[in-house]
């Protein structure tokens, strides 16, 4: 448990934190000049934040497109994932290590790839809850801490994560059953650690063991995340330098209210109507693909 957890401190703790998260973006982040441009239905516009950062606003309601996860037997370059008939738009997945992926992925209630229910540090096993974004079969969009139970098919979410802390000498006991809820699961894709909770952060890159995993808090790298917004829309995020903590503010600015970081690094890209807007020319097993559901796909316009 950190000093932030306490809970004598808690409020101040909060209040601190968040002062700290939006003094980090405002640092390194341009603040947008204007509202985002109204867009037409199945039409993507490319909203950038200063030279080195773009996302698209998805509205998950729109019936021209449709955001679907995507997995391959073998990692292929993003730009190749992007010539994929009918894509639009495309985006990094979750982990992997080689052609494997380590994160959820799950499309039309099928779950294709399982967060990891285990990490391994010191020669010891961890059992460990990740993030995951996730929508429902109404067309709700969530955020949780996940776990694959043994012998159920689906994950279930849990209030909270495991209270791992920096270097943790021992693992924890894998959650338990009963204190998760089933998810009805239309698609879906892990990540972690989770950026945003409710309008405020809430970076679990500790209680989510990515500590001892070469991911960091303070290092400026290329990142990739998912949010929800306060007006439903799905926000996908790439920015070609950031530092994981500071994720959180830059993303509450743009109106994010729950968030995930996605695979970074190497791994961040983002092409829109088969024009390279971030990419690292790393290969991926795993993406998010926006799909048109209208015969004349929009051009991509950039802001």
């Amino acid at each position: 448990m950190t000093p932030f957890d306490r809970p004598h401190h808690k409020s101040i703790a909060n209040a601190l934190m968040m002062i700290g998260y939006c003094l980090l973006s405002l640092a390194s982040t341009p603040v947008l000049a204007s509202s985002p441009t109204q867009q037409t239905p199945g039409e993507l516009i490319v909203h950038s934040t200063g030279k080195d950062s773009h996302y698209l606003s998805i509205d998950p309601a729109d019936p021209h497109v449709e955001i679907r996860p995507q997995l391959r037997p073998e990692a292929t370059a993003m730009h190749q994932w992007a010539e994929a008939p009918g894509v639009l738009a495309v985006i990094n997945g979750g982990f992997f290590t080689g052609n494997t992926a380590l994160s959820l992925l799950a499309s039309e209630g099928k779950v294709l790839a399982r967060n990891t229910p285990v990490v391994t540090r010191e020669g010891k096993k961890y059992p460990v809850m990740r993030s995951a974004f996730w929508v429902d079969s109404e067309g709700q969009s969530h955020i949780d801490w996940i776990h694959h139970h043994t012998g159920e098919p689906v994950p279930r979410r849990h209030g909270t994560p495991l209270s791992y802390v920096e270097n943790d000498p021992e693992p924890q006991a894998p959650p338990a059953v009963r204190r998760g809820v089933p998810i009805d699961l239309q698609w879906g894709i892990g990540g972690g650690p989770r950026l945003l909770q409710d309008g405020r952060p809430r970076l679990t890159f500790h209680e989510e063991i990515f500590w001892g995993s070469g991911l960091r808090l303070d290092d400026s790298r290329p990142r990739t995340a998912i949010c929800i917004t306060g007006d439903s829309r799905i926000l996908l995020y790439v920015t070609k330098s950031a530092r994981l903590d500071e994720l959180p503010g830059r993303l509450l600015q743009l109106g994010c209210l729950d968030a995930m970081n996605l695979d970074g690094g190497g791994s961040s890209a983002m092409y829109v109507n088969g024009e390279e807007i971030l990419d690292q020319q790393r290969a991926v097993p795993a993406v998010l693909s926006v799909i048109q559901h209208s015969p004349n796909p929009s051009n991509a316009i950039t802001r």
